[in-house]
């Protein structure tokens, strides 16, 4: 039941017929008492929080309050962490313009800015920037004088996985 929502609440628009599922699916936490800490806690980990945040409150489906607090804070961090990180590049991408470093930006930051109406809508855990070869020292040193900092580890957890396409 978990994944039906989540794979309903995938993309960002929704639609008649998608609500009409989502509903239905979200039945059975009325009927069968089924856990919203487990769906939420799912939702987090696939990245899908803000989306079955947003999905949620268009449907205006009754959630219950801890939990629509819940997910509402994951919603406004997710949105906060996005404002963070957008701040961030604009500074970054402003310096490798300065050096005439042709810069393109990948995966999260790319798809959060370009794909989605809301960059709050999909969450990111890092920025991922492509430069040229001959351009990666320049690019490397400017992010060090900026107070970035190489990690010999990350903190994606071992169990941090996208939903199957």
């Amino acid at each position: 039941m978990t994944w039906n929502i989540l794979g309903l609440c995938s993309r960002e628009n929704g639609h008649e017929d998608m609500y009409k599922a989502l509903s239905f699916a979200l039945s059975d936490y009325k009927t069968k008492k089924l856990s919203w800490k487990k769906l939420i806690h799912d939702a987090e980990n696939q990245g899908l929080a803000s989306l079955l945040y947003n999905h949620l409150k268009t449907l205006g489906f009754p959630l219950p309050e801890n939990y629509n607090r819940l997910l509402r804070s994951l919603y406004l961090r997710n949105r906060r962490s996005n404002k963070i990180r957008n701040t961030l590049i604009t500074e970054i991408l402003e310096y490798y313009h300065l050096e005439k470093i042709d810069t393109l930006l990948i995966k999260g930051i790319a798809l959060s800015n370009f794909a989605y109406r809301s960059p709050e809508s999909r969450p990111m855990r890092d920025i991922d920037l492509l430069v040229k070869k001959e351009d990666l020292a320049k690019a490397q040193q400017i992010l060090l004088d900026l107070g970035y900092q190489i990690e010999s580890s990350h903190h994606i957890p071992p169990d941090y996985y996208h939903l199957a396409p």
